[in-house]
């Protein structure tokens, strides 16, 4: 569940970093096999589509208010079929407090979504559906957690146990917008940080927090540095700074 309060993107510290990376390239290996796309170059939308042919997943939308389908709604539609083919008025007030959340009915899996959302922030309504679609694979086949979120009201305030789980996805979802090995080539081959954006349909600080976890945890910079190569990049597209520290963490790893 995603409070629509609540922040997407924040700093973990390393071992827990390591742990949303290693569930999240989980998901990018099975999504890669899948669909026959490599790791590099799969984007938001082809893990989103392995997961609904893979998964039984009934997406439903709610909103407050009659939907007007806009040009990003109807290219939505395109990309991920059913996506957004179910839709359900809900009261205001409901709509205000929750972006999306999933529960189970059935044995099936039924993943809620805020369509106001769409026209707030067409990249929170993705990085929501990822952050369900991590609901669904790293803590729903748990049967504890998946009481608990069977138990939730949506209505009430935000349930203080959930901060975990909802971190947690946060996270992976975070990487699963674009992977690190997408962030390495892009990074090496200048890429600028609008066009990190633009690439991945992912706002500027939604980019900006996924890069300081990147740089700080996989490239292992200090606080210091990361925020001074990360301010360049950003505000004065500086992506030469950037592309160097890449280039040296290559030729250090010999990863590439």
């Amino acid at each position: 569940m995603i409070n629509s309060s609540k922040l997407e993107y924040q700093n973990t510290d390393f071992d827990s970093y390591v742990e949303y990376d290693t569930v999240a390239n989980e998901i990018l290996g099975k999504a890669s096999r899948f669909t026959g796309i490599n790791v590099i170059d799969l984007h938001s939308i082809d893990i989103i589509n392995y997961f609904r042919l893979t998964y039984n997943i009934q997406f439903i939308n709610y909103t407050k208010a009659p939907p007007i389908f806009d040009s990003y709604r109807e290219r939505l539609q395109a990309q991920v079929p059913k996506l957004t083919d179910c839709i359900k008025m809900v009261d205001p007030v409901f709509s205000e407090k929750t972006s999306g959340f999933t529960t189970i009915v059935s044995g099936e899996y039924v993943v809620f979504l805020n369509l106001d959302v769409v026209d707030k922030s067409p990249q929170r309504y993705i990085f929501t559906v990822l952050h369900e679609l991590v609901h669904i694979y790293h803590h729903l086949s748990n049967k504890y957690i998946r009481n608990l979120f069977a138990n939730s009201n949506v209505e009430e305030d935000y349930p203080i146990f959930f901060n975990e789980y909802e971190n947690q996805a946060n996270y992976i979802a975070s990487i699963l917008c674009v992977n690190d090995w997408a962030l390495i080539d892009n990074l090496n081959n200048e890429m600028t940080f609008n066009e990190l954006c633009t690439e991945y349909q992912m706002s500027g600080p939604a980019v900006y927090n996924r890069l300081k976890n990147f740089l700080q945890h996989t490239l292992q910079l200090n606080r210091y540095e990361r925020s001074r190569v990360l301010y360049n990049y950003r505000y004065n597209n500086d992506f030469v700074g950037m592309h160097t520290i890449v280039r040296i963490w290559i030729t250090e790893t010999d990863i590439m």
